[in-house]
């Protein structure tokens, strides 16, 4: 038997230039002294018998880092999952150090950061920029390869926010694995605590 065809509500896109529109679902509005307002309803795909049921998925397109025309790509962003746990999907992008041998953490982009460091021993600095949104917090896990780790080093005078003002040590052992916790507290200061030399427990 053939699976159900799926189907796609799509605002129209942008003609020679200009944004797409907007697509607003928006329930049925009370009417009357009092009346409480309906629910909006988002049903997941139902399974059967012991196979897992569909999530409810959220996707955006994240801006790339220099201009274009092409389209960014989607990708998932929230889901809610069958076992009804809330997921919020970590940012994954590569990186690359700049002239100034820095690598910047744009807080613009909300959520955890993973960064698995290359194995061609390009030492660096962590930056950081757009840290406005007061309340805003995450994570920073950086990945050891197996060979051939850079440095990496927070960059002085610049957003981050230590206990006792002394920045944590990234040890350049390798595959150890760093996770470090971030609370934006005030505009421009980033607040980072953290442990390091994570590895697998034989």
């Amino acid at each position: 038997m053939p699976a159900g065809k799926a189907v796609t509500f799509k605002s129209g896109s942008g003609t020679t230039s200009g944004s797409g529109g907007v697509l607003t679902i928006t329930t049925g509005a009370a009417v009357g002294t009092d009346i409480a307002g309906a629910n909006l309803v988002l049903n997941a795909g139902v399974s059967t018998g012991n196979n897992t049921a569909g999530d409810i998925v959220f996707k955006v397109a994240t801006a790339a880092t220099g201009s274009g025309t092409s389209a960014n790509s989607l990708a998932d962003a929230v889901s809610i999952t069958s076992g009804k746990a809330l997921k919020i999907h970590p940012n994954t992008s590569g990186y690359s150090p700049d002239i100034n041998d820095e690598v910047d953490i744009d807080f613009s982009r909300t959520g955890d950061r993973i960064i698995t460091l290359a194995t061609d021993n390009t030492d660096f600095y962590l930056t950081g920029s757009n840290a406005t949104n007061v309340g805003q917090q995450g994570s920073i896990i950086l990945i050891n390869p197996g060979n051939s780790v850079p440095m990496v080093t927070w960059k002085l005078s610049d957003v981050w926010y230590f206990d006792s003002g002394g920045a944590i040590n990234i040890p350049t052992t390798n595959d150890l694995i760093h996770i470090f916790s971030y609370y934006i507290c005030a505009s421009g200061k980033v607040l980072i605590t953290g442990a390091t030399g994570f590895s697998q427990y034989t």
